[in-house]
């Protein structure tokens, strides 16, 4: 049976979707002009639209700021509440003390443990994971003052990857990279490893300047 397509219908059915779960989106738009976090806001609705009784998450939040976690945890309790079963994939402890109702536990490829979230903590849980203890504290070490620098890195640049990046690395010092996913931090590190070098800027390493041509 051959069904016609509908732009008119299919708009209202979405809009009645987006109301109902409280989303504001740009129903016009194409879904690869959105930002991460309305794409995934738009396949939860495009499931919802298909009565899905259970929806699958898989690291949902690695890619959003704190306010679009919130607003995905808000979208959480109201798919709960018209009784849809959620499986949330998650590394992120806290998020899954907060939402979970059940916990279950891999390792290895093997299920460990599986209970009400109530009866876990950070701890058990991280237990859980590596089979071992895992102490949860914060080592500083001070570097002297005329500790040298081993590695500086002064307006590094790819046009569409990252621009103006600086930054300097003292012997002994650990520094991370990190930031949203297409942020540039990735691009960042395979530069300094020649995998996709940089277009202009300078790496010295050890006082001698460098050139990253290749790995």
């Amino acid at each position: 049976r051959q069904r016609l397509y509908s732009r008119a219908s299919a708009q209202k059915v979405a809009r009645g979707i987006a109301d109902e779960l409280r989303l504001n989106l740009d129903l016009r738009a194409d879904v690869s002009s959105l930002p991460v976090a309305d794409r995934q806001l738009t396949a939860i609705c495009r499931a919802v639209v298909h009565e899905a009784r259970v929806i699958i998450m898989d690291e949902p939040t690695t890619a959003l700021t704190h306010t679009e976690v919130e607003r995905l945890f808000g979208l959480v309790e109201t798919l709960r509440a018209r009784g849809v079963g959620l499986v949330f994939v998650s590394h992120k402890l806290d998020e899954v003390l907060r939402i979970a109702q059940r916990v279950t536990i891999l390792r290895s490829g093997r299920q460990v443990v599986t209970g009400p979230a109530s009866g876990f903590t950070r701890q058990a849980i991280g237990e859980a994971m590596t089979g071992r203890a895992i102490r949860e504290e914060r080592i500083v070490s001070e570097l002297p003052s005329d500790t040298p620098v081993v590695l500086h890195v002064e307006r590094l640049t790819r046009p569409g990857a990252f621009e103006d990046v600086n930054f300097s690395v003292r012997k002994g010092e650990i520094l991370g990279v990190t930031g949203l996913l297409g942020s540039g931090r990735t691009e960042i590190a395979e530069a300094l490893f020649g995998v996709r070098p940089a277009t202009s800027g300078t790496v010295t390493l050890d006082g001698e300047a460098v050139k990253l041509q290749s790995i």
